[in-house]
């Protein structure tokens, strides 16, 4: 059974998982791992709602399904992530990294987007009513194809 060290950024162990059992990165709700290094990782229907995770990695995770309600998300490095589906109603994102991530059918209602880099960012079908992405950077998104109206904020 393969096992996966997940560090902070400082290289210190938060804790160590199975690759072929995915429970403890599944139930993080709450969770305040600041900093941490999980690019690549499989969080596909993980519970990280209310989860602290500002200034983490998570370049290329598969983050599909993965409910993130009113967690705190800011500064953190989402390039290359997919969030297909991913809840981030609530979400904290401010000066989130989120370059050429696949956000498709997310929901962000009431997320707070604000400068954030969403360049190249896939958004169809993508829930920002009530969004505020006031100073964010959308250069080449597909924000066109977005569910938006008056309350959402650019």
């Amino acid at each position: 059974m393969s096992k996966i060290d997940i560090k902070t950024l400082k290289d210190e162990l938060l804790f160590t998982h199975s690759v072929e059992d995915n429970t403890i990165l599944k139930t993080l709700e709450k969770a305040v791992i600041d900093m941490v290094d999980l690019r690549y990782a499989n969080l596909i229907r993980a519970d990280l709602r209310y989860a602290k995770l500002r200034y983490a990695d998570l370049r290329n995770a598969e983050l599909t399904y993965t409910d993130l309600r009113h967690a705190e998300l800011t500064y953190t490095d989402f390039r290359y992530a997919n969030l297909r589906v991913a809840n981030l109603r609530y979400a904290e994102l401010r000066y989130a990294n989120l370059r050429y991530a696949e956000l498709r059918d997310a929901n962000l209602k009431y997320a707070d987007l604000r400068d954030s880099d969403f360049t190249g960012t896939d958004f169809t079908g993508t829930d920002l009513r009530y969004a505020d992405l006031r100073d964010a950077i959308y250069t080449k998104a597909q924000i066109n194809s977005a569910i938006t109206d008056e309350t959402t904020i650019f």
